[in-house]
């Protein structure tokens, strides 16, 4: 099972209660925000082991019937625009056993401290000329490329691409 600990800004906006007793699974788990740019919903997630991020874009209403299907669907597109996605692991995210359920915050102070980072950066890119397609290619080419001090400075693209092998390494 996949965890995904949502913000309290992003629980209240996809409507969940509190939640209590989560079989936690580090290498699965991970931490969720909704924020804006350019007046658009955007729901940023960060895995909590390598700290590898994706970011569902445009995020409406309507598409929260659908919010577990979009989490596997764009993190399979966002590994494959990097070209890390193995058939492997594309056959376990998709897998039935891989339901995703949503959750209340974890207060996971480093994987938060990390997204806001991230959160940070999108904004700023998109203050600097206010062009919201330059910003969506570069959280695409760009979020997972930048070193973190948590990662023993590897960037989180490194750090998922070797989670991706030991993983297939193990099965």
């Amino acid at each position: 099972m996949i965890n995904v600990f949502c913000s309290h800004k992003l629980a209240d906006f996809i409507n969940i209660e509190k939640s209590f007793n989560i079989e936690a699974s580090f290498i699965n788990d991970w931490n969720a925000h909704l924020f804006n740019v350019a007046g658009k919903k955007w729901i940023i997630f960060v895995n909590k082991k390598t700290l590898y991020s994706f970011i569902i874009m445009d995020i409406l209403k309507k598409d929260l019937m659908n919010l577990s299907f979009l989490f596997i669907d764009t993190l399979i597109k966002q590994l494959d625009r990097e070209n890390m996605l193995t058939r492997y692991f594309e056959n376990y995210l998709r897998n039935s056993d891989q339901i995703v359920s949503f959750c209340t915050t974890d207060n996971d102070r480093k994987t938060i401290g990390s997204m806001n980072d991230f959160i940070y950066q999108v904004k700023s890119f998109y203050a600097d000329d206010k062009n919201l397609e330059m910003t969506r290619n570069y959280v695409w080419v760009n979020l997972n490329q930048m070193p973190s001090g948590s990662l023993s400075y590897k960037t989180p693209r490194e750090s998922m691409s070797e989670h991706i092998k030991t993983m297939a390494n193990n099965k």
